[in-house]
């Protein structure tokens, strides 16, 4: 159905009334540029149960020149946490520093502009106790016009215990 004039999309909504549970789905199926950035298959997703916890998840593909990211937000009442997660392959950094001369005026530093990284996904988890951050990386940088090196880094995690202000 059509969600508004020029901009299509779905949205779904089930609810069981023996179990009081409800699920409500909404898609985008045209994708949208927003600051320079296309955004593209974007789904909302709202689940609850008889108890009245519910699990709320927001995705979608980020497309910054060449590079693709898709990313997912979900927000669980149950374990009462967010967890956002981003996964990319491929991100050349000339495409962000081009965005970023287009949308700020000034685009990253030339050193940067040939750094590739192949690889990234990394996962943040926030509770009422702690915070975790985990990440993985391939990047590939130039050392000079014939000669580039790859680092990996196989595994990131940093925990963080307590409320933060």
């Amino acid at each position: 159905s059509d969600l508004r004039k020029g901009t299509h999309g779905e949205l779904s909504f089930q609810y069981d009334l023996q179990k009081g549970t409800y699920d409500i789905t909404g898609k985008l199926s045209a994708a949208q540029k927003i600051a320079g950035v296309q955004v593209a298959n974007v789904t909302v997703k709202a689940v609850g149960d008889g108890d009245r916890k519910r699990e709320l998840t927001l995705e979608g593909r980020l497309t910054v020149g060449e590079t693709e990211i898709k990313a997912t937000a979900k927000r669980s009442q149950k374990a009462e946490s967010w967890t956002l997660t981003a996964e990319a392959e491929s991100i050349a950094f000339r495409d962000i520093s081009a965005w970023a001369e287009q949308t700020m005026g000034s685009g990253l530093p030339a050193s940067l502009t040939e750094l590739t990284l192949q690889k990234l996904s990394f996962t943040v988890v926030s509770t009422a106790e702690e915070r975790t951050f985990d990440a993985k990386a391939t990047a590939e940088f130039p050392l000079t016009a014939d000669l580039r090196t790859t680092v990996e880094l196989a595994e990131l995690k940093i925990t963080t215990k307590g409320k933060t202000s």
